[in-house]
C-alpha cells in the first residue's frame, strides 16, 4: 500500500509499547471461521472492487466483473467511473475488502481511510493518519448501498488502520476485523518516534461499535501489511506483505503460512515467502480464493504496485506454496490497484453485467 515510509519505519529495539500500563488488551481465541472454501455451482462469475491510483478522484472504489467462470478476463463497472464515493473523514478510499454477513442477506464493503491525491504525506498518512475506517453496507444483490460511514477501530496510539478485512467468527457471533498500525508510546503524542507495522484485530457485531485492538502480528521491527486469509478444503492459509525494506535477497514481496489447526490462532508456520520474486517485482494486497468450477484450484492476486497493478497467479498445490504466474489472466482497464475479488451468484453476476 505505500512504498516512502522505508526510512521511517524503523524501530528502536527498547520500544516497549506493549508492556506497558496502558498497553493492548490480550489476545483472545477464535476457533471458528466462517469462509467459502469450496468449488461451488451456484457461482457462476466474479465480482472485483479496487481503487486505482494515487491521484485525485482515484481513491474511491471501483469495480470489475469477469467476462464469464473464469477471473482470466474483466469488463469494468459504470464506465471504469467509482461504484461508491466516500463523503467521510479524509474522502478517499483504498484497499477495499468485502465479507458477507453472517445470515447471508447482504455484504460489508471496508476501506482505508486515506487520501493521498489531497497532498496528505506518506508520512503524515502513517503517523498521523485516520484510526477510522470507512463501511458501507449492501443488498444481497451488491446493487443497494448504504451510504458510507466512518467508524474509529484504535485508539490514539495508533498512527492509522490500513487495509480492514473482516472474517466471521462463528464461535463469538461477531466479525473480527484485521488492519495494520503504526503504534507509539502513550507520551509520544505526536507521534514522532519510531515505529513498525504490526496487524491489529479488533471485534465488531454491528460494524459500529468496536472491541479494544489487539496485536495480532508482530514480527518485531519488521512492517507487516495488508494481511488476508485463504481457506481451502483442509487447510487455512494467510497471506501477509513483508515491509521490511532491507530483507534479502526480495524484499517487499508477500509470504504464505498456515494455520496449525485450521483457526486464526493457530501456530503459524511458513509455507514460502517472497510470492513472485524473479517474475514480478514488489507486490502488496494479496487477494486469494478457490475457483469456482475446479476446488483444487486457487488463485492468488497480488498488486505489483510500481508497474502493472495487479497480477495473477493459481496453484493446484497451495499446500506447498507452489504459485505459477497466469500469463493469459488480464486486470481490469483502469488499471486495478489493492482490492478484493469475490465469486457471484447469477443474480449478483447478472446485476453487475448490466452496468457494463
Amino acid at each position: 500500500m505505500w512504498t516512502q515510509l522505508k526510512k521511517t519505519l524503523l524501530v528502536a529495539g527498547s520500544f516497549a509499547l506493549l508492556s506497558t500500563s496502558g498497553g493492548l488488551a490480550s489476545p483472545l481465541r477464535h476457533s471458528s471461521i466462517n469462509l467459502t472454501t469450496r468449488a461451488d455451482s451456484s457461482y457462476v462469475g466474479y465480482g472485483f472492487y479496487y481503487f486505482i491510483g494515487n491521484g485525485a478522484g482515484q481513491e474511491q472504489i471501483f469495480a470489475a466483473v469477469s467476462r464469464d467462470n473464469s477471473p482470466n478476463s474483466w469488463d469494468v463497472v459504470n464506465s471504469g467511473q467509482p461504484v461508491l464515493v466516500s463523503t467521510v473523514g479524509t474522502k478517499g478510499v483504498r484497499d477495499p475488502s468485502i465479507v458477507r454477513s453472517a445470515d447471508g442477506s447482504s455484504f460489508y464493503l471496508l476501506a482505508t481511510d486515506l487520501n493521498i491525491g489531497s497532498g496528505t504525506s506518506w508520512s503524515d498518512a502513517a503517523q498521523r493518519g485516520s484510526r477510522s475506517i470507512v463501511v458501507w453496507k449492501s443488498e444481497d444483490d451488491l446493487a443497494t448501498w448504504s451510504q458510507p460511514k466512518l467508524v474509529e477501530v484504535i485508539d490514539q496510539r495508533a498512527g492509522s488502520a490500513w487495509a480492514p478485512e473482516a472474517l466471521y467468527n462463528e464461535q463469538t457471533g461477531e466479525y473480527d476485523v484485521y488492519f495494520s498500525s503504526q503504534l507509539f508510546a502513550e507520551e509520544d503524542t505526536h507521534h514522532t518516534g519510531a515505529s513498525y507495522y504490526r496487524i491489529m484485530r479488533s471485534s465488531t457485531k454491528d460494524f459500529e461499535n468496536f472491541s479494544e485492538a489487539q496485536v495480532y502480528v508482530d514480527r518485531h521491527n519488521d512492517s507487516t501489511l495488508d494481511l488476508t486469509f485463504l481457506k481451502t478444503e483442509d487447510s487455512l492459509y494467510r497471506f501477509i506483505k513483508n515491509e521490511n525494506p532491507t530483507s534479502d535477497p526480495h524484499p517487499l514481496t508477500v509470504y504464505q503460512e498456515k494455520s496449525s489447526d485450521g483457526t486464526v490462532d493457530g501456530t503459524w508456520t511458513k509455507v514460502t515467502e517472497n510470492i513472485g520474486a524473479g517474475v514480478i517485482g514488489a507486490n502488496e494486497g494479496p487477494t486469494g480464493f478457490v475457483d469456482n468450477q475446479d476446488a483444487s484450484k486457487t488463485w492468488l492476486y497480488v498488486d505489483e504496485y510500481n508497474n502493472r497493478g495487479y497480477v495473477a497467479f493459481n496453484s493446484i498445490d497451495a499446500a506447498q506454496g507452489k504459485w505459477t504466474l497466469d500469463g493469459n489472466a488480464g486486470e481490469p482497464s483502469n488499471h486495478a490497484r489493492h482490492g478484493t475479488i469475490i465469486p457471484l451468484n447469477q443474480n449478483q453476476y447478472d446485476v453487475l453485467r448490466s452496468q457494463v
